[in-house]
């Protein structure tokens, strides 16, 4: 509980940091504009982040009486499914981050119009003017790539293309394939393992995991890793934390961990 203690405060500190900056900068502006998508997605994407940052945080508090680190766990797989789809999009060459900016916008555009049209069946109304939009984009999105790929590529795909392009990640992309989608995706949805990893509380209201599985220092360990990794793409295009600062504070974190005060210790 002490080495749990010190991660999550080790987070804590360095989500803080991030935060207070970021606020600074942005207080006090009534909207902010942007030259062309990638700059809204990248902007958008980040705060997402933020956000789920701030709730793996809150769930994750030593603090809370009951613990929520199964929920946690669906956050942190989400934070990397964040960090994911923007690290793809984020291509050095702008014809080809242009083309991915385009998949992502037309897989986004298909899977809410077949959405919508659910929704219409279920629920039947008048037509909307959404709906249409959505069903003109379709048309649009079918005639165009009639042939050719408009989807985004599945989760392996994207982490291996990934690695490609950054070193960081070269030998590592299928180990996080496996530990953070297979592994979280347990917790994520109702399986065998949560079934028999989860046990009631004496007033059968609540559920809690085994503590010796050590969910929570894992959901600790990826969540502070990719949170700083969708800070950093973000922040080398937006210019608002000083690359020394920043480093700093990915260091402090890192030593941390590398103190052996990380997961499973």
């Amino acid at each position: 509980m002490e080495s749990f203690l010190k991660d999550w405060e080790a987070n804590e500190e360095l989500f803080k940091n991030i935060e207070i900056i970021v606020s600074s900068h942005y207080s006090g502006q009534k909207g902010i504009h942007f030259n062309d998508d990638w700059e809204e997605i990248l902007f958008k994407g980040f705060f997402t982040g933020l956000n789920r940052m701030k709730a793996i945080q809150y769930l994750l508090n030593p603090a809370n009486k009951q613990n929520f680190l199964m929920e946690s766990a669906s956050l942190a797989r989400n934070l990397w499914e964040i960090w994911l789809l923007l690290a793809w999009m984020n291509h050095h060459d702008v014809n080809e981050r242009e083309k991915r900016i385009n998949q992502f916008k037309n897989t986004s555009i298909m899977d809410q119009g077949i959405l919508n049209q659910a929704y219409n069946e279920l629920v039947p109304r008048e037509v909307q003017e959404e709906d249409l939009w959505y069903q003109e984009e379709a048309q649009r999105i079918e005639r165009q790539f009639l042939k050719r790929s408009w989807k985004v590529p599945n989760i392996s795909e994207l982490m291996k293309e990934i690695a490609t392009r950054d070193q960081r990640y070269k030998n590592s992309h299928s180990l996080y394939y496996k530990t953070v989608y297979k592994d979280f995706s347990q917790y994520v949805h109702l399986t065998w393992r949560t079934i028999t990893e989860v046990s009631l509380s004496p007033n059968a209201t609540e559920t809690y995991v085994y503590p010796e599985l050590d969910l929570g220092g894992k959901c600790i360990e990826i969540s502070w890793g990719f949170f700083l990794f969708i800070t950093e793409i973000w922040n080398n295009f937006f210019k608002v934390i000083p690359d020394e600062k920043f480093d700093n504070w990915a260091k402090a974190r890192l030593k941390i961990q590398s103190e052996g005060k990380g997961l499973s210790k």
